[in-house]
């Protein structure tokens, strides 16, 4: 079941062939042919409104009516009865949005608001809430949907219900026209806001054609005196029409009806009531058409003319006719002229020359902006002849044809000479005009206004004067040798060139030549031939061929000669054009050089053909300077912790003997590192140093010793711990206590001589009693990668 809404209408009202149509909103029509009165906003899929401004191909004014190439050309881009659009989107992607909104302060005179629309959506078939849409919203002044149902619309692509046509993957619908009666919010603001929307997914697109008027809802429909039918016709586009008159149905249930005028006296109102769908619900509304007071036309008209005969026009000259037509109840818009010779006229006031005398009756029917129209003749005009003399002028007149003669270049004696076509009547011809051979032409006087009854006819020949030159063609030249026009070949007496075949500008025989086509003509008496010689220009411009991108390695110290380029006798330079040949032993950097090659006749290419040179210069792998490792570990080349591809070793910065890799390491020796780059296979030009350095790592615990004064066995020896300088060594006697606590131990002659320095059993600096010690030692070096902890019994033997 559908809900019945009373909030969009779209209504236009006929008489004849008039159309109420007129905009009451400025600029709603886009009939400025640009955005004023209009906001525009551009975003995303989730902010249409995002950025504030207008974005060229995003907001889009449409004055030529085309047909839309995404609907398989079906839909025209200016919808019936409207003379402008705007598209709103466009076909490009990437999740684009934007919005129009119009805001009308709403009056009895723009209180119906009629807006039409048609979308093109891409139908990726994704989620509804992802797919290309397009809405309409129109709101109040505190920004609320003035219906639910009525007052908002919404479609996605392929969205079901909605009338959508197909054109492969593109879903459209066809204009709707959907009016908008805002009655109720007289005195207030409304926003009508239309927004597009590409998929959310960024990869398919969305847009819409607007158009939009403002009108009121009570229309006057004009009549005209004596008509005996009333049109009354509203717009396409809505699902259903119904026509009423004081409650009872008249007409037939269509867009248009037409009554008897006799039934319907003036201030007759008919009402018609009309249906439009909006997201599956009816929304119907009403319209009233009040028939206003019949327009009369009372035509007249009088004329006056410059030249005449005892105050009678005459023949062949102009007589100016004005209008003086007036009407009640309507405007004069149209005028019809029938002079009576079969000749007529739709301008207001026309000027009209009669070609022979004569009596002739004029006839003017006057037609209102209403459709009413109504016919007037005053009383016949008679027409004499004139006695302006007839122009004197040689009956032939030759002309040769590559002088391009125009009606310019006849000649006739005469005042104020005009030239014609024809014997009479007709328009006389520009001075530009060009002339035609065996053609006639006719001279007119013209004397005080008055033309020569009788013009002189004047027979035009057009002589082809010389034969064309000869001379070979094609003719060819070495392109380096910088030839000219003088350097053609050619048979011929005043011989000119141009550089087409219809060409008025002559060249100058110094003119370089170019690989085209040169025309030559010659003139032997008096006339240029009228035929063009042409001849063929080929400049031989032997230019190498070869891949204009060449890759070198820096280390490998490329030259001129590493160049591969096919072509004989090759020169190259450091420039297109100039400059010297660079002998083969020049080093190569990254530049542009340019080749030449000279053919069997010794004709080197004026092109060169352009190399791009490029060293590729692979960066030095990246390592630490300088590296520990254990001695017992017996390191190689290979444990060197070193960053990049392919690496090599050498002994020296510059030395060309790789190092294997497992090579063991020396003490104190620097080596040499580079790295080959994967793409180019070039070999690093610098090289990373790294200096090894090797140390005993395992520690050798002594655990026992006896402070007993003769400097034997009396401190506690860890060997090869002065490799770990960051150490820490803890001492505890049977019962946990700990009594000896020491950082950096084996440094600078830190050593443990039995005496307590920690805890509350022994006082620091007291003689340790005999005994068995448990040891806790740390020790540790980042750059050989160690960090332990070991653990024993130390033996003290004080003997006391």
């Amino acid at each position: 079941m559908f809900n019945y809404k009373p909030y969009f209408i779209s209504l236009f009202f006929f008489l004849g062939n008039f159309i109420f149509a007129q905009s009451s909103c400025p600029n709603s029509d886009f009939s400025n042919s640009d955005f004023t009165n209009w906001e525009g906003y551009n975003g995303n899929y989730q902010d249409p409104g995002l950025n504030v401004g207008f974005i060229q191909g995003r907001h889009t004014i449409i004055t030529t009516n085309t047909l839309d190439p995404n609907t398989c050309n079906n839909l025209n881009t200016i919808p019936t009865g409207s003379s402008y659009s705007a598209q709103l989107g466009n076909s490009s992607t990437n999740a684009e949005a934007e919005k129009l909104i119009y805001k009308i302060n709403v009056t009895p005179q723009n209180s119906l608001f009629i807006y039409k629309y048609a979308v093109v959506l891409e139908d990726p078939f994704h989620l509804p809430e992802e797919q290309p849409n397009f809405d309409v919203k129109i709101l109040d002044a505190n920004g609320n949907t003035i219906d639910p149902t009525c007052g908002a619309y919404n479609v996605y692509a392929g969205q079901p219900g909605q009338n959508f046509q197909s054109c492969g993957i593109v879903k459209w619908l066809p204009w709707n026209t959907v009016g908008l009666n805002l009655t109720p919010y007289i005195g207030n603001q409304v926003s009508i806001e239309f927004t597009t929307r590409d998929c959310s997914l960024s990869a398919h697109f969305g847009y819409a054609y607007i158009a939009a008027y403002c009108s009121q809802l009570r229309i006057n429909v004009k009549t005209c005196t004596g008509d005996p039918n009333i049109v009354l016709s509203a717009p396409p586009g809505f699902a259903t029409y119904s026509w009423s008159f004081q409650g009872v149905p008249v007409g037939t249930a269509t867009q248009s009806i037409t009554v008897p005028q006799a039934l319907y006296p003036v201030g007759s109102i008919f009402d018609c009531t009309m249906t439009s769908f909006s997201n599956g619900s009816t929304c119907p509304a009403q319209i009233q058409a009040i028939i206003s007071d019949p327009a009369t036309i009372m035509p007249n008209y009088n004329y006056t003319f410059n030249c005449g005969n005892n105050s009678i026009p005459t023949a062949n000259n102009p007589i100016q006719f004005n209008d003086l037509s007036t009407a009640i109840n309507s405007t004069i818009t149209g005028w019809l002229w029938d002079f009576g010779d079969g000749t007529t006229s739709t301008l207001q006031n026309p000027s009209h020359a009669f070609a022979t005398q004569g009596i002739y009756t004029v006839t003017l029917n006057a037609i209102s902006e209403s459709g009413c129209s109504k016919s007037i003749a005053l009383a016949p005009i008679t027409i004499v002849n004139n006695t302006v003399p007839t122009p004197t002028a040689s009956d032939n007149q030759v002309f040769c044809i590559n002088d391009n003669p125009t009606v310019a270049d006849l000649t006739a004696s005469g005042t104020s000479i005009g030239w014609f076509s024809t014997p009479a009547l007709g328009t006389a011809l520009t001075p530009n005009t060009p002339l035609i051979n065996g053609a006639t032409y006719y001279a007119e006087s013209v004397i005080n206004d008055c033309s020569s009854s009788i013009r002189k006819p004047v027979v035009v020949t057009i002589l082809n004067a010389s034969p064309a030159p000869t001379g070979p063609s094609p003719q060819s030249f070495c392109a380096n040798d910088k030839p000219t026009l003088n350097n053609l070949i050619i048979n011929g007496v005043n011989i000119k060139w141009y550089n087409s075949i219809t060409s008025n500008n002559p060249l100058t025989l110094n003119t370089p030549l170019l690989n085209g086509t040169y025309y030559a003509t010659q003139n032997t008496i008096g006339c240029e031939s009228s035929i063009r010689t042409a001849i063929q220009v080929q400049l031989v411009d032997p230019k190498p061929i070869g891949n204009t991108f060449q890759e070198f390695c820096k280390i490998d110290n490329p030259q001129i000669s590493d160049l591969i380029i096919t072509g004989s006798n090759i020169k190259w330079y450091s420039s297109p054009t100039g400059g010297s040949v660079l002998p083969p032993n020049t080093f190569l950097r990254s530049s542009d050089y340019y080749a030449s090659q000279t053919d069997i006749n010794n004709c080197e290419s004026l092109s060169r053909l352009k190399v791009t040179v490029k060293l590729n210069d692979i960066s030095a792998p990246n390592s630490i300077a300088i590296q520990d490792f254990c001695i017992e570990s017996k390191p190689l080349l290979s444990n060197i912790k070193i960053y990049g591809n392919k690496i090599k070793w050498y002994t020296s910065s510059t030395d060309s003997n790789m190092l294997l890799s497992n090579t063991p390491i020396i003490n104190g020796n620097t080596y040499y590192a580079s790295q080959i780059d994967p793409v180019s296979k070039c070999e690093s030009s610098t090289r990373t140093a790294v200096t090894t350095y090797l140390y005993p790592c395992d520690l050798n615990v002594y655990n026992t010793i006896s402070p007993n004064g003769n400097d034997l066995n009396d401190k506690f020896i860890i060997k090869n711990i002065e490799t770990f300088p960051e150490n820490k060594l803890e001492i505890y006697n049977r019962y946990g206590e700990l009594v000896y606590k020491s950082n950096r131990y084996g440094i600078d002659s830190n050593y443990f001589y039995g005496f307590a320095n920690k805890g509350l059993i022994f006082q620091d600096g007291n003689k340790l009693p005999t005994g068995t010690y448990y040891y806790i030692l740390n020790y540790q070096r980042e750059s050989l990668e160690i960090n332990k902890t070991i653990k024993g019994f130390l033996y003290i033997n004080n003997n006391e």
